[in-house]
């Protein structure tokens, strides 16, 4: 990458974890959602989807934190009020990060630390930070959980703009999971079949399949674009005889 009169080394990063646009989850994922922060909300996600346990042990912290695992972990910075100029600093003994408005509000630590050793914590410029919290983040669980989710995946066969077309093979009467925001634009077809679905974790969108194999389309269509659409050029042909029939 080029920076004025130097260059830079570019890296490009795969993800050995990405899973599918769409998997089968277990069907307490149509419960109601709550959780408390991005961890909490991470775990509770976790736990509807594989009936798993989450896959963060989460405290929250004030001015210390005193290691009880061996696990590496996250801090996750809550504001209550985002001051669009002001930055600020926390420190780990004397390591510090700077953050604004614009920065992910996490931090990730490599835990060479010993058992009951305490680390603490210094906050520099921001009377906005409302809580604290440490995460352990637990990766022989996470791996479960990846591979439960990760054996039964939506097939992907075609991807453009607004159509998806794929297939999956559904051992268990259970809900597939689409990692796309929940919009009433949608019109999704099982086995050519229109078929009802809903709204889960808030903001995605979730359908009950049978055992057997399917054939799944995603197609999304704006409501009433192609009336508008007729409407317009309805009127676009009125205007075009009325100004003839008056010139």
């Amino acid at each position: 990458m080029l920076y004025g009169k130097f260059y830079t080394d570019s890296y490009l990063y795969k993800n050995p974890y990405a899973l599918s646009l769409g998997y089968m989850v277990d069907n307490d994922i149509k419960n109601d959602f709550y959780c408390d922060n991005a961890f909490d909300c991470q775990n509770e996600m976790v736990k509807q989807m594989t009936n798993y346990d989450g896959v963060y042990e989460i405290e929250e912290v004030s001015d210390k934190i005193t290691i009880t695992s061996n696990k590496d972990f996250y801090l996750l910075l809550v504001e209550d009020k985002i001051d669009t100029t002001e930055n600020y600093n926390i420190c780990l003994n004397n390591e510090c990060y700077g953050f604004n408005y614009l920065s992910s509000k996490s931090i990730y630590i490599k835990n060479n630390f010993e058992m009951g050793e305490e680390i603490d914590i210094k906050i520099n410029g921001n009377g906005y930070l409302k809580n604290i919290y440490l995460a352990y983040f637990d990766f022989e669980k996470f791996q479960e959980v990846y591979d439960k989710l990760a054996d039964n995946q939506l097939n992907i066969t075609d991807f453009k703009e607004n159509h998806i077309k794929g297939n999956i093979n559904v051992s268990d009467e259970q809900s597939l999971f689409l990692s796309i925001p929940y919009n009433d634009n949608f019109k999704i077809l099982v086995d050519g079949q229109e078929t009802e679905y809903y709204k889960v974790i808030n903001n995605f969108i979730g359908l009950d399949l049978e055992n057997g194999n399917h054939d799944i389309e995603i197609i999304y269509e704006v409501k009433g674009l192609k009336l508008g659409i007729l409407i317009s050029l309805t009127s676009l042909v009125l205007f075009i005889i009325y100004t003839r029939k008056h010139l």
